[in-house]
């Protein structure tokens, strides 16, 4: 046999703590249709979770569940305080069956949070996505990056994917496992960091 020599080589960025000269506003957007209930949705819920208590005072945040019906933890971005972060986890706990999935109007409704601050989404879904398009190009317009968290088989992998592409974010797609929820924390966290311009090794 051969010799051989394989080394490999793991890149990661520093952590950076945000701040009010580098926070982004969050949108995070979580499917609570009749096909994500069970095991999708009870780890979807536990990554939020752990996504939220993550968060910085500097940083504001939004929370909506959705099906054909839409829950908003608040009409209104609010500070990363400790009280909120306690509450937006008990309404994340709380959703229920909220029925279809009308991704198009969920992304909608929160592109409509966006003001003159930088704004990123978070989406985790499990469905089919229709008509993009013009949401795409709203959030591009915008600058507001979406990243997308795929669930389970069934997801439309090539949407979930464009959706993230076309507007600067990331997508990771997951699996109802023990894992799924501290991946969906690592996606939280990535969606966070600035983003890289440049590389030396």
């Amino acid at each position: 046999a051969r010799d051989t020599h394989v080394a490999m080589l793991t890149l990661l960025p520093p952590a950076v703590e945000p701040d009010d000269t580098n926070a982004r506003d969050i949108v995070i957007v979580l499917d609570c249709s009749g096909s994500m209930m069970g095991d999708s949705i009870a780890l979807a819920k536990e990554g939020v979770q752990l996504g939220l208590g993550s968060l910085s005072p500097a940083e504001r945040f939004a929370v909506m569940g959705f099906g054909s019906k839409f829950e908003h933890f608040d009409s209104e971005f609010q500070p990363a305080n400790r009280k909120n972060i306690e509450l937006a986890r008990k309404f994340v706990s709380n959703l229920g069956n909220l029925g279809g999935t009308e991704l198009s109007e969920a992304l909608e409704l929160a592109l409509a949070y966006s003001d003159d601050h930088p704004m990123d989404i978070l989406l985790l879904t499990d469905g089919e996505v229709w008509k993009i398009d013009e949401v795409t190009k709203k959030a591009k317009k915008k600058g507001i990056r979406i990243f997308t968290i795929g669930i389970g088989s069934a997801v439309a992998e090539d949407t979930v994917r464009a959706l993230a592409d076309q507007t600067g974010g990331a997508c990771e797609l997951v699996s109802p496992n023990e894992e799924m929820s501290s991946r969906i924390f690592r996606h939280f966290n990535r969606m966070r960091q600035p983003e890289t311009a440049r590389l030396a090794i």
